[in-house]
């Protein structure tokens, strides 16, 4: 992701570690969701415990960005664009933790013919992000691959809309209780929003592109 000049390479560097701790709270969020789904809660307990530890690198990362914003690299035209996008991008990293937090302290209930369904929008949903760190690290060489890589952004987010759809309406034609459908919606919801938060990083990415070719 190279950018304008040495401070503003310096940022890249920091963004592009910044992207791997959230890749880890990503990564591991899938190991923790999967050990639940399958019975593992003591595996699951130990992943939050990991993601807290991921989550807390992504938010230094961010602090580390945002000074070296503060002392001067970026043009103020493209500065706050810069500032507010770290702080979305960090909020993938934050969401994981959310989910993390509500398995082990909340532990919702999941019907067996739900599993299969949970575990495919838990891929879909976290997929789009290898697109996303690819148009970062492109973002200053090409153009083109940043729009091409927020096309494929888009069309995951529309299949993770539809997967969840059918979950959904699977939770609330099953015998569940009342209690135990709406926290299960709201699970679901929080799992598909990870890719939400992947696409509206993208979309400020393109404003961005756009702003650098002003």
């Amino acid at each position: 992701m190279m950018l304008f000049g040495k401070k503003e390479d310096e940022v890249s560097a920091l963004i592009e570690e910044h992207a791997s701790s959230i890749q880890m709270c990503l990564d591991t969020i899938v190991k923790g969701i999967t050990a639940y789904l399958t019975g593992d809660y003591c595996l699951c307990e130990s992943m939050r415990e990991d993601i807290v530890a991921y989550e807390h690198q992504a938010d230094i990362k961010r602090r580390e960005i945002q000074l070296r914003l503060y002392q001067g690299a970026f043009l103020p035209l493209y500065r706050d664009n810069v500032y507010f996008f770290i702080d979305l991008f960090d909020s993938v990293a934050d969401r994981t933790k959310d989910i993390a937090n509500v398995l082990v302290l909340e532990r919702p209930s999941v019907p067996e013919d739900l599993v299969e369904d949970l575990l495919f929008l838990l891929e879909r949903t976290v997929a789009p992000f290898s697109h996303l760190r690819n148009a970062i690290m492109q973002f200053g060489e090409d153009r083109k691959v940043v729009l091409k890589e927020a096309q494929e952004i888009e069309r995951f987010e529309h299949e993770v809309d539809t997967i969840e759809y059918h979950i959904r309406k699977k939770v609330f034609d099953s015998q569940l209780s009342l209690a135990e459908k709406l926290q299960l919606r709201t699970f679901v919801l929080n799992l598909a929003s990870i890719s939400d938060l992947i696409e509206d990083c993208s979309d400020m990415l393109e404003v961005m592109a756009v702003k650098r070719h002003i």
